[in-house]
């Protein structure tokens, strides 16, 4: 009977150690950050995640000479990424297991077998901590391409006047058009590769389109009199102006915290502009003539091309690691030189400042 109960006891113990054992082995490594401010640097780019008071506990998940890398906490922004603090910034709990040991950027390579013991030592010299705090780990230049893709506004109203002379009843008549090509909504691509981490090249592409109405006042003469000419005049839609422009582009980056990247840039622009224009006209006038109104305008379509310049500024907020949305600036123009619809050419501006944002992409 004693043996029975001898039996039982020991089986009862062993089946207690063989439950307890997983659950401490699922206990997690945690530190209390002992220095107000103490930053935490992204694993993924050598720039602050965010920064922390004295007090706040984290979940480690490894442990260099100098470092711990620590879940970054919801509360602080983080989604489940991974960052490192200095070990001479944190404690580990009493209590809390040993984090596993892995080589983390900025520490020299760990020897076989280092015992876990020494990282303790390490970190205890003034000089390795100050320099585990204040330094982010070292990393080649994190991207080599980006993309930008925005819708704009262009706030620059570029109208402009142009006019013929022509023959009629033995006098010389005349027309003017006024063309109103307005403020409206435009679209661009841009991309590029970056030289080094600081300087990058680049091409973008903007395309605006809007249709621009024309007021008409020609002045035709009259069939029995000289020097008593009828005016005509209206308002004829139906006309587009097209601006298709090509921005090569030097971008410097500026140096900014966290998510936020700052870029500027400028170089030379080529535009190709495309302009419905009248070039002559119809009237109907009847006896005694001493009237004559508008009936229709003739039309074509004018091309012209030119070298002009940008220049501008981008901000852009990534909140994933290669995926973020930006806003632009962009100044870019040129004048171009139309054929008229009398003798010679007439100049027309094309571009503007132009302002909007969109979808940013890094690789």
């Amino acid at each position: 009977m004693i043996g029975h109960h001898k039996l039982a006891t020991v089986t009862l113990i062993g089946c207690l150690l063989l439950t307890s054992a997983p659950v401490s082995a699922q206990r997690e490594s945690v530190v209390r950050v002992v220095s107000n401010g103490a930053a935490i640097w992204r694993a993924d780019v050598a720039v602050i995640a965010t920064t922390v008071q004295a007090g706040t506990t984290l979940q480690v998940t490894a442990q260099s000479r100098q470092w711990y890398e620590v879940v970054i906490p919801e509360a602080l922004g983080g989604r489940g990424e991974r960052g490192m603090i200095a070990r001479s910034q944190a404690q580990l709990l009493p209590g809390s297991p040993e984090p596993p040991a892995r080589t983390l950027r900025g520490d020299p390579a760990l020897p076989p077998g280092a015992a876990l013991g020494t990282f303790a030592e390490s970190s205890s010299s003034p000089r390795l901590s100050q320099a585990a705090a204040t330094s982010p780990p070292s990393r080649p230049v994190p991207f080599k391409a980006f993309l930008g893709v925005n819708g704009i506004y262009q706030a620059t109203s570029n109208n402009f006047i142009d006019g013929a002379t022509f023959q009629a009843n033995a006098e010389g008549g005349r027309f003017d058009t006024n063309y109103s090509v307005k403020a409206g909504p435009a679209v661009d691509v841009s991309g590029g590769a970056m030289v080094s981490k600081a300087f990058g090249i680049g091409v973008g592409v903007s395309r605006f389109s809007r249709a621009t109405p024309v007021h008409f006042n020609g002045s035709v003469p009259h069939p029995f009199f000289f020097g008593q000419s009828r005016v005509v005049a209206s308002d004829v839609s139906g006309l587009k102006r097209e601006e298709l422009a090509i921005h090569l582009q030097a971008r410097v980056v500026v140096p900014a915290e966290g998510r936020i990247r700052v870029s500027v840039f400028a170089g030379p622009s080529f535009f190709s502009v495309k302009q419905d224009a009248i070039v002559d006209f119809t009237y109907a006038d009847s006896y005694p003539y001493d009237e004559a109104s508008f009936k229709s305008a003739t039309t074509t379509t004018e091309k012209a091309s030119k070298l002009g310049f940008n220049t501008g500024a981008d901000v852009a907020f990534f909140f994933a690691r290669q995926i973020g949305l930006g806003f632009t600036a962009q100044l870019s123009k040129a004048t171009v030189s139309m054929k008229s619809a009398g003798s010679g050419n007439t100049e027309v501006k094309a571009g503007g400042l132009q302002t909007g944002g969109g979808l940013r992409l890094r690789f």
